[in-house]
């Protein structure tokens, strides 16, 4: 007679809810109602009138005891059987009619929990009982039930769903009265461990809007009581025990209930909820609570490793630039618009000159303050007005080392990223000041512009990363844009680093000589040493190829000694096989000047080879002393102190200041044969020529200019007053041997 809930409708509820000991049916509470409600004499009825009718049963079998009385007693049998079934057939049908409303209702407040559809009403439930009857307070406590139930599985849902801290917080702010009865609910957040800062968001039942308190103090006195107490606390707050909960206090409440957050083993945060009077707090609602907030703390320290994952896995740790990663990401977002809009991007990959003699200097503390300030420096210089993408913060990147990334969109014109680089590359080379020194580094960088040199990020940051190396070997300190024809010259770079490691071994390098004329009369004054590299495969290299790279990859140094030494046993030989005495130069390249063995290995090589110190010139370019730091000037003036020359080569063709004529200890300057090229013809040149020798003989130093090819030329320079002559006009560069004849016909005038 009495029915269950369909199994269908149960047992959804029963999978969501497993653990509660919360199974219920229809059927239990019926039993229940039916033994403690009004009509509770009706079981001991029947159970009387059974009891009669089996007595009566049994008299009525002793017919040979009672045989008068036999026929009365079973119809007397008869009707209390009756009588009594039909009493108790009657109340149960009556009980079942009252049930299966009850019934209904139930079945659908499962379904709706079941199905997510939020949480069962009261009169939903127990419409059909009578007020105060058990079917109603049965109907009650089922109704709590289920709604607390659909609650729960509500805040778990959002709480393990919402992307951002904030959303777990209102998720479960919005949704605690229901299941827990309070005036007030609040639920804080402190800062990251050893960082200040208070974010508390309150919830208020008296119909007040949710109010959001931060501050910039850090509550470890709270903290630390938090934290003695994990599972929770209660708290009266007219003691102002926890400053963080004045909003609740304002609300009227005076009793707390604080549960602590327990995030990654720190106590990160609390769930709080207030009375405004003295309310018991019992076991069981305590004990849901603190379930509660272990789940929070979960959700929230989840929350944490994926943001924090995510921000290694985006961001570079050193600078806080994005990455390699992020800014690939970020160049394909503008690419895409790009294309949709018929416009163009530029993508600038800037390389350090000259990083890793700072980093060997100052260690890597000190190189990871200069990339820092070098980021910062570059996100002041690329501004809005430079149509930068909208997501700024992306336009500056790090892609490792020494190198960082510049992202220019919507541009109209390539030479809109041609003014972003020059500010950018005038930027860096200031002086940067590290540990109390001052310290010089360039930048060369290089431009591909979308969608001519190429068309995805990938390509498009190799095309510049291609551009900035060119930049690298024509000089540095400058930019220069991708071509087509860089890949090739990629290519053999690649293959000459490859070649170059075994060359030095091998022995395929060689020394050339130039001779050098005075101006007047024209006799052979010096030698200036020139390195080639004689390859087998290749033929002969000239420096400018394969020096950069030597530099890169630190072979210069020994190289460097090699070509010293071999130019100081030259000279001895030559003085040996009775020669005069001539002047011999050296290049010293600025990586060379910034090692502090250059000193040594010159005196050791001066000392072995019996040269004298006024017999050798070091021939240095402006890049060299654009360095300008401590240990370049320090090297300058030792060299000076041995009595070996200085001489500032390429003279006009850098970004040094001419205040540096004063400040090293220079012998000789050489004009660059750039300016030498166009004389007498070209009326610039020959302005620009006679200003740079008065300048160096008003400084008393000497003059030779370099690329002389014609007599006419060599007549003006002497006109001017220029002290010496090199060029073709005289001779290339040859070997050694070769220039042994020189020395023996022409001697020394």
């Amino acid at each position: 007679m009495l029915r269950t809930i369909n199994k269908g409708a149960v047992e959804p509820c029963d999978r969501r809810c497993r653990g509660s000991g919360d199974r219920i049916t229809v059927k239990s509470f019926a039993v229940k109602g039916l033994l403690e409600g009004p009509h509770r004499h009706l079981p001991a009825l029947a159970l009387v009138a059974m009891l009669a009718t089996g007595a009566l049963t049994i008299l009525s079998a002793s017919d040979r005891i009672f045989p008068i009385l036999s026929d009365f007693r079973v119809a007397i049998s008869l009707v209390f059987f009756l009588s009594s079934w039909l009493v108790v057939l009657l109340n149960l049908n009556r009980i079942d009619q009252r049930l299966e409303p009850l019934e209904r209702r139930i079945e659908q407040a499962y379904l709706g929990v079941s199905q997510g559809g939020g949480s069962a009403r009261r009169e939903d439930v127990g419409r059909a009982a009578l007020p105060g009857s058990p079917f109603d307070l049965m109907a009650g406590r089922l109704q709590k039930q289920l709604r607390s139930q659909a609650t729960l599985l509500e805040i778990d849902r959002v709480i393990h769903s919402a992307p951002e801290r904030d959303d777990v917080i209102d998720g479960v702010l919005t949704r605690i009265r229901d299941i827990y009865d309070c005036d007030s609910a609040a639920l804080a957040m402190f800062g990251a461990t050893g960082a200040p800062g208070l974010r508390v968001h309150v919830s208020h039942g008296n119909g007040k809007a949710n109010e959001r308190f931060e501050s910039d103090v850090l509550y470890s006195e709270t903290i630390d009581r938090l934290a003695a107490h994990p599972e929770h606390m209660l708290l009266d707050l007219q003691d102002g025990t926890i400053p963080c909960l004045e909003p609740m206090m304002r609300s009227g409440v005076q009793r707390c209930l604080v549960l602590p957050l327990v995030v990654k083993a720190r106590v990160a945060g609390f769930l709080a909820l207030g009375h405004a009077d003295a309310t018991l707090h019992d076991p069981e609602s305590v004990s849901h609570l603190r379930h509660l907030a272990d789940q929070i703390a979960i959700a929230i320290g989840n929350l944490e490793t994926v943001h924090e994952n995510q921000r290694l896995s985006n961001y570079d740790h050193v600078t806080q630039l994005s990455n390699r990663r992020s800014y690939r990401e970020n160049l394909e977002k503008s690419l895409r618009r790009a294309r949709y809009r018929n416009q163009q991007v530029a993508s600038c990959v800037l390389g350090l000159d000259g990083f890793k003699r700072i980093n060997d200097t100052f260690g890597q503390e000190g190189g990871d303050l200069l990339l820092r300030e070098v980021a910062r420096r570059l996100k002041e210089a690329v501004r809005f007005s430079d149509a930068v993408a909208s997501s700024s913060q992306h336009a500056v990147s790090r892609l490792g080392g020494d190198e960082f990334t510049i992202m220019l969109s919507e541009i109209t014109d390539a030479q809109d990223s041609a003014r972003v680089a020059r500010r950018i590359l005038d930027d860096v080379v200031k002086p940067f000041t590290l540990h109390g020194h001052e310290v010089v580094c360039s930048g060369s960088m290089g431009i591909a512009v979308f969608p001519v040199d190429g068309d995805n990020a990938d390509a498009l940051i190799k095309s510049a990363d291609t551009a900035m190396y060119c930049a690298k070997t024509r000089g540095r300190n400058n930019f220069q844009f991708y071509a087509s024809s860089m890949n090739a010259e990629a290519s053999r770079k690649l293959h000459l680093e490859a070649r170059l490691r075994k060359a030095f071994d091998r022995g395929e390098f060689v020394l050339y000589y130039q001779p050098v004329h005075a101006a007047e009369g024209e006799a052979l004054v010096a030698a200036e040493a020139l390195l080639r590299w004689d390859d087998p495969e290749m033929g002969i290299i000239g420096p400018d190829e394969f020096i950069p790279v030597a530099e890169e990859t630190g072979l210069i140094v020994p190289l460097g000694e090699w070509v010293f030494r071999t130019a100081c046993e030259q000279y001895q030989t030559w003085q040996a096989e009775g020669h005069e005495s001539i002047r011999i130069s050296i290049n010293l390249s600025a990586y060379q000047l910034r090692e502090r063995s250059v000193i040594e290995m010159v005196a050791k090589a001066l000392r072995e080879t019996e040269l004298e110190a006024g017999q050798v010139e070091l021939e240095i370019t402006e890049t060299a002393i654009m360095q300008d730091d401590e240990a370049t000037t320090k090297a300058f003036h030792d060299i000076n102190a041995m009595g070996v020359g200085l001489a500032l080569d390429d003279f006009g063709t850098g970004y040094s200041s001419l205040s540096y004529l004063r400040r090293f200890p220079l012998t000789r300057l050489k004009i660059d044969r750039s300016f030498v090229k166009e004389i007498p013809s070209n009326q610039d040149d020959r302005a620009l020529t006679s200003a740079i020798i008065s300048l160096a003989h008003s400084m008393r130093l000497g003059v030779v200019a370099e690329g002389v090819e014609t007599r006419e030329q060599a007549n003006f320079l002497r006109e001017k007053g220029c002290d010496e002559l090199q060029g073709f006009l005289f001779s290339p560069a040859v070997p050694a041997e070769k220039f042994s004849g020189f020395l023996a016909k022409k001697g020394v005038k």
